[in-house]
């Protein structure tokens, strides 16, 4: 009888203590779930707060390129030597394009290109002969401004050379030009402590035009949607998690 008694109690006591560490383990599995959750919002949150300053930098950036553009231009469109090379153009086109590539270093621009009145390129860097003139007076537009000359993208700006300033209209256009590539660099990294990306949204696709990512993350990010959205996007990469 004292034995059934104690076998009894020892049961009891087992069902207590499981009773009592099943909620335990409840209790320790809810609250790891709850803080986990408060953990991600908050970390998620600082993350979408991060990336939306980083696309004002990231704006403000390209602007600083774009004024930088216009003005130097501005500056030399408004000197002597620069009309004079302007109108004697047709008879000594070889001086205007060494001042325009001397012009283009100092201004550290990837490319230029000099077009007169009546639509003529009148000459050009080597990676623009194949620039479309009617896109002159679109460039001189306040902002930034893109150009698409070879299958490469150019933040451009153009600024009109007057013979007076008087004159109603321009005698020539001056613009010049820097590779998309050449925008997104270590120093913008730096400011943003985030990868970036520029991207090109043809309407059917996204393709990538520059990033601080390798090659082969680019390559996956292909079957990726990347459509612009204000929220954050999770994509699972075979390399990584990237949100």
């Amino acid at each position: 009888m004292t034995n059934a008694k104690h076998i009894a109690g020892m049961a009891l006591r087992t069902k207590l203590l499981i009773s009592f560490l099943s909620i335990v383990v409840v209790i320790v599995v809810f609250t790891l779930y709850i803080v986990q959750t408060a953990t991600f919002r908050h970390s998620t949150g600082l993350l979408q707060t991060y990336a939306q300053v980083s696309t004002t930098v990231i704006k403000e950036h390209l602007r600083e390129e774009a004024n930088a553009l216009a003005e130097s231009a501005a500056t030399i469109s408004d000197e002597h030597s620069t009309k004079r090379l302007v109108l004697s153009a047709d008879t000594d086109i070889e001086s205007l394009r060494v001042a325009m590539q001397n012009f283009a270093n100092r201004f550290e621009a990837d490319e230029f290109a000099v077009v007169g009145d009546a639509q003529e390129l009148f000459t050009h860097s080597n990676g623009f002969a194949s620039f479309d003139v009617s896109e002159t007076e679109s460039l001189s537009q306040p902002g930034v401004t893109w150009i698409t000359v070879n299958n490469e993208i150019y933040l451009a700006k153009s600024v009109g050379v007057k013979n007076t300033s008087r004159s109603r209209n321009p005698m020539a256009w001056l613009v010049f030009a820097k590779n998309a590539r050449s925008l997104i660099n270590e120093e913008l990294m730096r400011l943003t402590t985030m990868g970036v990306s520029l991207l090109l949204d043809t309407g059917e696709q996204v393709q990538f035009i520059t990033s601080s990512y390798s090659d082969t993350i680019i390559n996956e990010f292909s079957g990726v949607d990347l459509s612009a959205s204000p929220e954050l996007q999770d994509s699972y990469l075979p390399s990584d998690h990237y949100i």
